[in-house]
Formats: C-alpha cells, structure tokens, sequence
C-alpha cells in the first residue's frame, strides 16, 4: 500500500491548528465532536502517511487528557453529596434567569498562543508558496511542517490538562476545562467580598490616645484583643467588612 504524501498531513496539521479554522470546525460540528472528529482525522492521516512520531505525540496527548477527565470524575464523586446537601446555597429564579443571560460584553481577546499561531500559519502558508513556486516540493512540506502551530497549542494543553487534574484531586469541582486553558488571557480577577472575610473580627490598626504612654504597640495589641471579642463584635456596627470601632485601652470601654 502505497504512502500518503507527506504534504497532506502536513497541510491538514496546519489548518486544523490555525485558531480561526479551529473555531470554524467547533462552530460547525459542536464541542463535542470537533475534538474527536480533528484528533480521528489527524491520527488516520498521520498513519497513511507513515508519520509514528506524530502518532505517538497525539497518543500522549490523549493519555493527558484521559487523567484529567478520570481526575474531574473522581473530585465529582467525592464532592457531589456535598453540592447537593439539603444545606446547599441555592439559586434562585432572578439569579438562575441572570446567570444564562449573561453574556460577554466583547469577544475573548486572543492568547499568546493564539497570536503565534496565526502569525506562524500566515507565515507558513508563504513560504510555503515560495517553495512551490521555485519547484521545491520537499522544501514547501519541511516550510509547512516547520510553522505549523500544533506544538505550541500542544503545550498549552499539556500544561491544562495538568493543571485541571491537580485542582480536581484537591477536591475542585471544575465545571468548563476550557477555562483553564484560557488563563493566559485574564487581565482581571473579580472576588466575591465573601471569600475574603473569616467572619471573626480582627485588630487592624491600634492608635495610642496618650493615656498610657508606656505601653508600646505590642502591649496596646494584646490590650486591645483582650477587649474585643471576635466572635462577638461590637453591635453598634454594622458588622460588615470595613466597619472600624473605637476601643479604650485605659478604660476598657468598646
């Protein structure tokens, strides 16, 4: 059985890995099949063109792929009757109906990896063209091969995979993989006010007020955590995070 040219998986290698044609693919067969389909398409081509480092390559790439999505599995059964106790947080109605209306005000901005990989395509693609024309068929493939944008998108793969399968063994349920492959896009990081707070009250600031000059910070400290109870602050407040309270270290007054 004759081989396949070398040309064919190079070319199809090149345009599957282009982010824009990528999208097209996933827009037009779904997300879930577009990964098989691509990877199918790939790996066949890669055998009829008797390429087995490629093959091997795609092979460890699935395997990453594989720990990962038995990793989220296994955090999903630990974590499940936790998410689905009677004392779940619970959405309701007017904050389900805004979580599915929420859309992005602008496109995803592209990554570093997609920035390569439409300027190594472009690249590719003439140089590629300048090869054929000066009738260097070898040239144009190894031109094609040399630009072609997989290892990078690989990479970044391989670096999600991983990180997708430590936080699920650190009991993270991760509902979208794709978006730890987009964290080298992220300009900003919004926290919940929730996340930063203990709910017990803290000694921020202690300012002396010339009643006792003797005593240095570390004594007006250890004076002022004797008088305020973090467990139970004082109810003048409004007990939110930034409410500050006046205590008397002489008088032992809140």
């Amino acid at each position: 059985m004759a081989r396949l040219p070398a040309a064919v998986p190079a070319l199809i290698s090149a345009a599957v890995n282009v982010p824009q044609l990528r999208s097209a693919v996933r827009s037009r067969l779904g997300p879930t099949w577009s990964e098989p389909v691509v990877a199918a398409g790939e790996a066949a081509l890669g055998a009829l063109a008797g390429q087995p480092v490629g093959l091997m390559v795609d092979a460890v790439h699935r395997v990453q792929r594989l720990t990962e999505a038995r990793a989220r599995a296994a955090a999903w059964a630990r974590r499940a009757g936790d998410l689905f106790a009677d004392d779940a947080p619970v959405l309701d109605e007017d904050e389900e109906e805004q979580e599915e209306s929420h859309d992005r005000p602008r496109p995803l901005a592209e990554g570093p990896v997609e920035r390569y990989a439409s300027r190594a395509a472009t690249i590719g693609l003439g140089a590629t063209a300048g090869a054929l024309l000066a009738a260097s068929p070898q040239l144009s493939v190894a031109a094609l091969a040399a630009t072609t944008p997989k290892p990078a998108r690989l990479a970044k793969e391989s670096f999600g995979a991983r990180l997708g399968r430590c936080v699920s063994e650190h009991g993270v349920v991760v509902q979208d993989r794709e978006a730890l492959r987009r964290l080298d896009r992220v300009n900003t990081v919004v926290v919940e006010a929730g996340v930063l707070v203990t709910g017990r009250w803290m000694i921020d600031e202690v300012v002396p007020n010339g009643v006792e000059p003797d005593l240095d910070d570390a004594d007006l400290h250890a004076r002022a955590l004797e008088l305020l109870d973090p467990a139970d602050p004082p109810r003048s407040g409004s007990g939110t995070a930034g409410a500050s309270h006046r205590v008397s270290a002489a008088s032992g007054t809140r």
